[in-house]
């Protein structure tokens, strides 16, 4: 059964990570999850650690795929969201994830909450891209998120202590797929500004988006996946660079 399955990654793999592929992908991908988990059970310990790689293969094809679709994208729906809540619910979930890798996550906001009409998709895909970057260079234990208002505007920076060169930053947010371009392309969405600072104590990127959007009418939201299990993977040692596999730009 596992070469069974290793014969369907290798064909997923062979799929070119293209918009018009992304149903052909996370059907696939859907599948052999499934499949995976159901093997899981009766598996041994090599079959386990194989059939783990097999699926930290598919969520690298989605991440890919995902960071594509909203490079590309041209608009999407705006809803109401607490943006205080619904940051606190990402940091939750990082820290619980990042205190197994010896590195923890605080979260700080000056209000207790922060209405605004935003992608929540989007948002949320680049926060987890800001914040996994920030796992890769932090060289202390601790990754801080701080949100702040303006009756304007509402500011989310990401901080950590490692120095990232502004030059590998902005390549990153030049390349279509990458995870920074992703952030970017949320950004431009949201009619807002993306800063990058980095300096001997540390490497800071900062999202500034207006809160007065109005919705967008005619869009469709970009799928995402399971929130938990999106979360878990995006931070993984394998992804995130906790382990040392890579110190590159998300």
């Amino acid at each position: 059964m596992l070469s069974f399955l290793q014969d369907i990654y290798g064909r997923l793999k062979a799929i070119p990570i293209r918009p018009e592929n992304e149903r052909r992908l996370r059907d696939g991908i859907q599948q052999l999850l499934t499949l995976s988990h159901l093997c899981a059970g009766g598996a041994n310990i090599d079959q386990r650690k194989a059939l783990s790689h097999l699926t930290q293969g598919c969520h690298q094809i989605l991440r890919q795929l995902e960071n594509l679709l909203l490079c590309h994208a041209r608009s999407f729906p705006f809803e109401p969201c607490d943006l205080a809540t619904f940051l606190d619910d990402i940091c939750c979930a990082c820290d619980l994830l990042l205190s197994g890798h010896n590195k923890r996550l605080l979260f700080d906001a000056n209000t207790p909450w922060a209405l605004i009409a935003c992608a929540p998709g989007p948002v949320r895909c680049a926060v987890l891209n800001l914040i996994a970057n920030a796992a890769r260079y932090s060289q202390a234990g601790t990754i801080l998120v701080r949100l702040a208002c303006t009756p304007s505007h509402v500011l989310i920076m990401v901080r950590n202590t490692g120095e990232a060169p502004l030059a590998a930053l902005q390549q990153g947010t030049d390349t279509p797929g990458a995870g920074l371009c992703a952030v970017r392309r949320c950004v431009e969405l949201h009619h807002g500004t993306l800063l990058f600072q980095s300096d001997e104590g540390g490497t800071l990127a900062a999202l500034a988006l207006p809160r007065d959007l109005e919705a967008q009418q005619g869009t469709s939201p970009l799928p995402q996946p399971d929130f938990v299990e999106y979360i878990c993977d995006r931070l993984s040692p394998v992804y995130t660079g906790l382990s040392g596999l890579c110190l590159c730009p998300v």
